[in-house]
């Protein structure tokens, strides 16, 4: 029994001691998390990965059914970005497009939208994720983590994610949209 205990500590310790390299004051970011686990994965062979992530859920007791990985969650905001690309029409952006959906959500006119206001706003343009996804969504776009996600700021996302994309704009003429004189 002392040797598993020993062996416990001996670990605990490496561990501390990796993560002591990438840390400052004492605290583990989740930037150092992430480098930390990035820098052992990159040791992996590229058909490992999934074995990874399983294995890093499992260390760490996380439910994979909870977890978003960046990459989906790249591919979610591709999709919300096509579906408001199909309702954006004539010389609007994206970014107009999405105001206008949203500000329909904001009950309370302050310029923000709440999870649920934000989960409605998503239903409207056909996009039904999984509850998991969306709180990644929503926590991507919550830019101060208030709770609430400023739409002038998502807009301008979707705007830019635009740029180029409008067959009915030319991204040439800037983001007043006006055509050369």
């Amino acid at each position: 029994m002392r040797t598993r205990e020993k062996r416990a500590e001996q670990v605990s310790a490496d561990f501390a001691d990796s993560f002591g390299k990438i840390i400052s004051g004492g605290v583990v970011t989740e930037a150092n998390f992430i480098e930390y686990y990035a820098d052992i994965n990159a040791t992996l062979p590229s058909e490992k990965d999934e074995y990874f992530v399983d294995l890093v859920l499992k260390t760490w007791g996380l439910d994979a059914k909870k977890t978003v990985t960046t990459q989906r969650l790249d591919e979610l905001q591709t999709v919300i970005f096509e579906k408001i690309r199909q309702k954006t029409h004539g010389l609007e952006d994206e970014g107009r497009t999405v105001k206008k959906i949203f500000k329909h959500f904001d009950l309370d006119g302050f310029g923000t939208i709440e999870y649920n206001e934000f989960v409605k706003a998503l239903e409207t343009l056909g996009c039904y994720f999984k509850e998991a996804e969306l709180q990644g969504l929503f926590k991507r776009f919550d830019s101060n983590g208030n709770g609430k996600i400023d739409y002038e700021e998502f807009a301008g996302v979707m705007a830019l994610m635009g740029s180029g994309n409008n067959p009915n704009v030319n991204p040439v003429f800037g983001a007043v949209r006006e055509p050369p004189h």
